[in-house]
This record gives C-alpha cells, structure tokens and sequence, in this order.
C-alpha cells in the first residue's frame, strides 16, 4: 500500500496524468477501489491514495495482475524491502533485474500453479 502511495505521488510530481497501477494484492485492488471496508490500520494511506486517484484532470486505472505477470515489478519489490531510504530512482536496471527484462523481452512466460 505504501509502494502504491509512492508511486502515485511520483506520478503526481512528474505530472503523468494517465496511470495503470497493477497490483498482485485482490484485496488492495478492492480497498483501492471502494469495493471493500478498509481496517483502520490502514485507512490513512488508503485515504491518501484515494484522494490522489480522485483528483480532477487524472486517470488512474487500478487493476490486478499475478506476481508472475509482473517480474520486474516482484523484483524490485524485494529488492525495496531491503532499502535504508524510503525510495530510490534508478537510472538503469539492476543486475537482478536485467535477467527478467531480458525475459520480457523475448516474451518467456512464468506458469503459475492453481489448486484444483
């Protein structure tokens, strides 16, 4: 949720007015949507992001995706959780990120195993 936040204000800053955020969480894309009741933990950055998603002159669509869809995405996740500053702008891909863009590049697909 705080990535997702992040990413908005970003998005904000840079004055990109269509946006596509894909998330591997259903429950975030419904909380983000207004589909389902937030806990109050996490009301104040649900709220955040609502008001920015809601802003008049911006397009924000909101949509799941499965981790698998989105490797780059799950690797610089992991990669974040490990930061000291609260977020950082690459230049280039990271080494462990450039193994799966070349995967997206040449369109490798990631199964994903799904209980019967």
């Amino acid at each position: 949720m705080k990535a997702v936040l992040r990413g908005l204000r970003l998005a904000k800053t840079l004055e990109i007015n269509k946006l596509w955020v894909q998330v591997d969480s259903f429950v975030l894309v419904g909380l983000l949507k207004d589909e389902s009741n937030s806990c109050a933990e996490h009301a104040p950055i649900l709220n955040q992001c609502k008001e920015i998603i809601k802003q008049q002159g911006w397009e924000a669509l909101i949509s799941h995706c499965f981790r698998e869809a989105n490797k780059v995405t799950d690797a610089l996740a992991n990669i974040g959780c490990n930061l000291v500053s609260s977020y950082v702008i690459y230049d280039f891909p990271l080494p462990e990120v450039r193994e799966v863009l070349f995967a997206d590049s040449i369109e490798v697909g990631w199964p994903r195993m799904m209980p019967d």
